[in-house]
């Protein structure tokens, strides 16, 4: 998505302006758009009326109570394939994160020590695995798991937060 042509200098300009009344730099860390919601998004959902592929936002996307719907013909999706798709996709990331390297960060070497968690220099090694993205998946598909009773993802979501 993108703006009007005819319109984006004047946005810019706007942008910039209330950006200055308030204090800040265009381009700080402060200035920047986060989406306040929590989303999750399960790819390649296909639906078994109309075949429609769609990527599905768990967190936004829903039409009727308690379950997801097509958005092409209106039919729910079948709650057991995407829950054992949300479980399966955890289990993979799961194993990711336990048999991720451990590198430098000043050279991006691999680890060669067993157990260590610094190099020879005393500089602690970095994971190839976000860990904090993966904790927020969690947290996001325990909820997720809750509000839309998935038993069996609730539970795997428990023992990987153990």
């Amino acid at each position: 998505f993108s703006l009007d042509p005819d319109v984006a200098n004047e946005t810019s300009i706007l942008k910039k302006s209330a950006l200055t009344q308030m204090g800040m730099h265009e381009y700080s860390e402060e200035s920047r758009w986060v989406d306040p919601c929590a989303s999750f998004v399960l790819p390649n959902v296909f639906c078994d009326a109309c075949d429609a592929c769609t990527n599905l936002n768990l967190c936004v996307q829903q039409e009727k109570a308690g379950e997801w719907v097509c958005e092409e013909c209106g039919t729910a999706f079948d709650k057991g394939f995407i829950e054992w798709r949300l479980v399966e996709m955890m289990n993979k990331k799961s194993v990711q994160f336990q048999v991720q390297d451990l590198r430098c960060p000043k050279t991006n070497a691999v680890a060669t020590g067993l157990m260590s968690t610094t190099n020879g220099k005393g500089v602690d090694y970095v994971g190839d695995f976000d860990g904090q993205g993966f904790k927020r998946d969690l947290g996001v598909l325990g909820r997720v798991a809750s509000v839309y009773d998935l038993p069996w993802l609730g539970e795997t979501v428990e023992g990987l937060l153990e």
